[in-house]
């Protein structure tokens, strides 16, 4: 999350130089953030699912610990493949983002260019995320419960 907070801070000083300059129309306090508000997103969402893999991995770990055999290669399988697809998300909504910045920087502001297919990837993005974060924390909760039925049985160390 550096990334996404030094992009931020970024955003914030251009800001603030644009209006002391005196940038009046604000075209390049606009074009700065335009810029790198995608950028800070997608340095935010890599680093989402960098963790979101590592909470999966981590559970699966503490599963082989415990001795519990299960469908290990599914959840792992099924993990990268969301991982992927979110990925490929992440890119499209950097590169649809700055397209539209672009556009929009072009059309002398014109209010012709809709921001809509960006908001539509940015909420399937989120959408996808929140589904595998719910489960992941079933993931969770099985662990749990399965390490408390394993005391409960014995040690988990034999």
């Amino acid at each position: 999350m550096p990334s996404f907070a030094a992009c931020t801070l970024a955003t914030i000083i251009t800001n603030i130089v644009s209006i002391s300059f005196g940038d009046v129309d604000g075209t390049l306090a606009f074009e700065i953030n335009g810029r790198l508000s995608p950028v800070a997103y997608f340095f935010a969402n890599t680093a989402d699912l960098f963790i979101l893999l590592c909470v999966v991995e981590l559970g699966l770990s503490f599963l082989r610990a415990l001795g519990i055999k299960g469908h290990h290669r599914i959840i792992c399988y099924s993990t990268f493949l969301v991982i992927a697809i979110l990925a490929i998300l992440t890119i499209s909504v950097l590169g649809a983002d700055e397209d539209y910045t672009t556009k929009t920087i072009n059309s002398n502001f014109d209010g012709n260019i809709s921001w809509v297919p960006v908001g539509d990837l940015y909420g399937s993005w989120n959408i996808i995320y929140w589904v595998s974060s719910q489960a992941t924390t079933a993931l969770s909760v099985f662990v749990l419960y399965s390490s408390v039925r394993q005391k409960r049985f014995g040690s988990v160390s034999t």
